[in-house]
């Protein structure tokens, strides 16, 4: 598929930016690239005038099918092992000592 076979499913951004590259390619690539930037020079001209004067000729693109996001799926926390009666006993005291530090 050529150029000038895509310019109906192409945006007026994606045509205008075509234009500029085939512009600067016409006045300075040599050779087959310089000879295919003039010839696509007038097709993307018509192109975008058709599309500012608001007769869009193109094919509007297909809209994205929405897909649904994946839930995060963790996976279970191991259960903590159960607390010692001397843990216990420090965790207690730690608390005291904690709200005893805390007062005036």
């Amino acid at each position: 598929m050529s150029i000038a076979d895509r310019l109906p499913g192409m945006t007026l951004p994606e045509l205008t930016r075509l234009a500029a590259n085939a512009r600067r390619l016409a006045d300075g690539a040599p050779g087959r690239q310089q000879d295919e930037a003039r010839d696509l020079l007038p097709l993307l001209e018509a192109e975008i005038a058709a599309r500012r004067e608001g007769r869009k000729r193109a094919v509007d693109k297909a809209p994205k099918e929405s897909v649904p996001k994946a839930a995060k799926v963790r996976p279970p926390r191991a259960p903590k092992p159960p607390k010692t009666e001397s843990e216990k006993a420090d965790a207690l005291l730690a608390g005291i000592a904690e709200a005893l530090a805390r007062r005036p």
